[in-house]
């Protein structure tokens, strides 16, 4: 493990604390996402239960489902490195090791993986209420003038 000056390590884990301060507000964000997702869930499958909407929708609540348990997990991981960080900035002769680096590039990937999961999961949801959608205008007696 190689020791780092105490301006050089203060300034690189000011630079993790700030970074993981940013991933744990990310994340945080994604809480309310999720609930968006939830809703709209609620809105537009639970009525189509009985159709073959449900059938295409069952994989996504697996997907919600995946993300939600994920993005719990990465907060507590978040939150217990935000701490270990925090008092590595108290203790005067903290050294930076190489589990530290290691934890944050292993949350810069789960973090990555994450938000393209959710990236995914927002459009295939969204093409999915859209077609919902299109199809309840056709329904209708104006038709698509809607």
């Amino acid at each position: 493990m190689s020791t780092l000056s105490n301006p050089q390590l203060s300034a690189e884990l000011q630079g993790f604390y700030l970074m993981n301060k940013q991933w744990l507000s990310d994340v945080i964000f994604l809480e309310d996402e999720i609930r968006f997702y939830k809703k709209v869930f609620d809105r537009f499958f639970s009525s189509s239960v009985m159709d073959d909407k449900f059938n295409h929708a069952q994989p996504l609540n697996i997907l919600l489902l995946e993300l939600e348990e994920r993005r719990k997990h990465l907060k507590t991981r978040l939150i217990r490195h935000q701490k270990i960080v925090e008092f590595m900035l108290e203790v005067d002769k903290a050294e930076i090791g190489a589990d530290t680096l290691d934890e944050n590039v292993s949350l810069v990937n789960e973090i990555e993986e994450l938000f393209n999961s959710n990236q995914h999961l927002k459009k295939e949801l969204f093409t999915m209420v859209d077609q919902i959608i299109k199809e309840e205008k056709e329904g209708h007696l104006l038709g698509s003038e809607l």
